[in-house]
């Protein structure tokens, strides 16, 4: 690949739409310069900014996620690294179903066993189901100071073939979004987002097809420019 790349070609780079590159050049969050009425990126500074986004993504805190005053610049994308990402989810119990969801906080090095976890996220499934009617389930504890500290703050789940989370209805669940955040206003602001988020059109078929991880890090991050549109 050329050293000067058009924005065609970036987007190819980053495999993402060219729309959602040009919404990232009108908020000055990609690297660029016109050059007679064209963008033009050069493909090394491209590799930086990705190291340094990278880099940053994988140090998502409470803090750093706060710095957002506003629930509509509190990025989905942002919240969920891939390696908290639990893409065949089994059905099973809701204690089986949750230590599935924790076990990416095992891996990671974040805690030595999840038991306290998941027994506190069980107390508020038995209070009322975490599932909404869209195909989704927010798990998270009765309190946000339940959960231990530091830990990253979302985990997505994702079954192919859909489970019972505790739907009257019987209607399967395919997402789950495990929040962990310990600040009772930040974990609000994360489900008031997540529930909009999730009404839109066939958004949860959206996520569930698609094959990979970085797959659907590009795709929340394409839904999110184009809500912002």
């Amino acid at each position: 690949m050329n050293e000067i790349m058009t924005l065609t070609e970036v987007a190819d780079y980053l495999k993402i739409a060219t729309k959602t590159v040009s919404r990232m050049i009108q908020r000055n969050e990609i690297p660029c310069v016109k050059i007679s009425g064209q963008w033009r990126f050069k493909k090394s500074t491209i590799d930086q900014w990705l190291d340094n986004n990278m880099n940053n993504k994988t140090n998502t805190t409470k803090e750093n996620i706060s710095n957002s005053s506003e629930l509509s610049f509190l990025p989905i994308y942002k919240l969920i690294d891939e390696t908290m990402m639990v893409l065949d989810i089994k059905d099973g119990s809701t204690d089986d179903i949750l230590k599935q969801l924790t076990t990416p906080l095992i891996e990671n090095g974040y805690l030595e066993n999840t038991d306290t976890l998941v027994e506190n996220l069980k107390v508020r499934e038995q209070m009322a189901s975490t599932a909404v009617s869209k195909g989704a389930a927010f798990p998270h504890c009765r309190k946000s100071s339940d959960n231990p500290k530091n830990l990253p703050p979302v985990i997505l789940g994702i079954s192919q073939k859909g489970i019972n989370y505790n739907l009257k209805n019987n209607e399967k669940i395919h997402i789950f979004f495990l929040i962990l955040v310990d600040d009772e206003i930040l974990h609000l602001r994360i489900l008031s987002k997540l529930a909009q988020f999730i009404h839109q059109d066939n958004i949860v078929e959206q996520i569930k097809n698609k094959n990979t991880k970085n797959e659907i890090i590009n795709f929340l991050m394409e839904k999110e420019y184009e809500n912002m549109a």
